[in-house]
């Protein structure tokens, strides 16, 4: 059955194991259940979690509170009460094979993008094709659209989402704890997709910007569009800052959102006035207002009360939203040098709400540079060295595709 008006997702627009039900709600996309994962998340209960993990519901907007901070006179931003924060070990993963912790898993498939939940993994393999991996368990759930570059696989939780291959490309959100699939073909999407080449693109391979609760957010012309596909909402759109020449959200994470923007500001000069794009980093409940902060792009915690500065530099700064103050990780690099001299930082997940992975490489090696995966406390800004990593060709849980 489909409603006039609209292009419905076809049954088909998932792999056929992913099995739909007889009817479809009246609106341009699909919900369902895959009853194997279901099926897979259950006995994975039984036998205990993969990772420790604390769950909330997603909980209201809160407003703005004013405050004066060192990072900028504006409002600091207001995270949402209570959200969920999830603890994960330092995970990554080398050809076929998943190492968690002190956990293996050979899933089977060559891994080329990898995300982390706190159920398991999903991974994407070089001929794009979805699966998840749980419970040493893996399973297709699905086929990437662009298997060229970018971000693939986008998650918070256990909610996963990624652009498949079905009906010319369709956003599909997967919840890998109950089994339940939302998808919505592009070609029926209301927001004003951004386009590269004619082809809708995010910017930089990534149309799906990030994930906040059950929230998915999706790259939009005009701003951001907002999805809670699984609870059966409709996306909308939060509209980005009128005066800004360009602006391009980074991440969302506990109701805020870290965004880039270009204002076209008067520039005073040897007696002349001149106008140049001036980029500012943000963090705000919307996109219109927000604390302005120095950096050029990063990442929030899962809490909201942080924000991980990633700007090019050898070694991240973290900000603490409610009082501006900025500090720079340093790695413990088994030497007397306290600053990390000759280390190279590359963070690339939270592990909780005060602790980062990152990727770092030790040019002070006589050798060459030595890789290790470290985990960073934002409080005491300390690195300490989980595992040396000799394959140059690891596959972190960014969900990116690998070279």
């Amino acid at each position: 059955m489909t409603d006039p008006g609209h292009r419905p997702v076809a049954r088909g627009a998932l792999p056929d194991i992913l099995e739909g039900g007889s009817t479809r709600p009246p609106r341009p996309w699909a919900r369902r259940a895959y009853a194997g994962l279901t099926a897979a998340v259950v006995i994975a209960a039984g036998a205990g979690a993969i990772f420790h993990t604390t769950r909330t519901d997603p909980p209201a907007d809160p407003p703005l509170q004013s405050s004066n901070t060192a990072a900028s006179p504006a409002p600091t931003p207001t995270p949402a009460p209570d959200p969920s924060v999830h603890t994960y070990e330092v995970a990554y993963a080398s050809g076929t094979t998943i190492h968690g912790g002190d956990h293996t898993t050979d899933t089977g498939v060559r891994i080329r993008a990898l995300t982390q939940t706190p159920r398991g993994y999903v991974i994407a393999d070089p001929r794009g094709r979805v699966h998840t991996v749980i419970n040493d368990e893996t399973t297709r759930v699905g086929q990437l659209a662009d298997t060229d570059r970018g971000t693939a696989l986008v998650s918070d939780g256990d909610i996963v989402a990624w652009v498949d291959a079905a009906d010319g490309g369709t956003l599909t959100v997967l919840d890998i704890a109950t089994g339940d699939v939302a998808a919505f073909e592009l070609a029926s999407w209301p927001g004003n997709l951004p386009t590269s080449a004619g082809v809708p693109d995010g910017g930089e391979g990534r149309l799906i910007v990030a994930v906040d609760e059950r929230t998915v957010y999706v790259a939009d012309a005009d701003g951001v569009m907002a999805w809670n596909a699984l609870d059966g909402e409709e996306p909308v759109l939060l509209r980005a800052d009128p005066s800004a020449s360009t602006s391009r959200t980074l991440d969302v994470q506990a109701g805020l959102l870290l965004y880039s923007v270009s204002i076209l500001t008067p520039l005073e000069g040897e007696g002349s006035t001149t106008t140049s794009l001036v980029p500012q980093l943000r963090v705000g409940n919307d996109l219109t207002t927000g604390l302005t902060i120095e950096g050029e792009g990063g990442r929030l915690t899962p809490d909201g009360k942080h924000v991980l500065i990633l700007d090019g530099t050898a070694l991240p700064s973290v900000v603490e939203l409610a009082t501006g103050e900025r500090r720079v990780l340093t790695p413990d690099t088994g030497t007397d040098d306290a600053t990390g001299g000759g280390v190279y930082l590359s963070v690339y997940q939270w592990l909780d709400a005060k602790t980062v992975a990152a990727l770092s490489f030790d040019y002070s090696a006589r050798k060459g540079a030595s890789r290790a995966l470290l985990a960073c406390d934002v409080h005491s800004t300390t690195c300490i060295r989980v595992t040396r990593v000799d394959d140059r060709n690891v596959v972190l849980p960014t969900g990116q595709l690998s070279p």
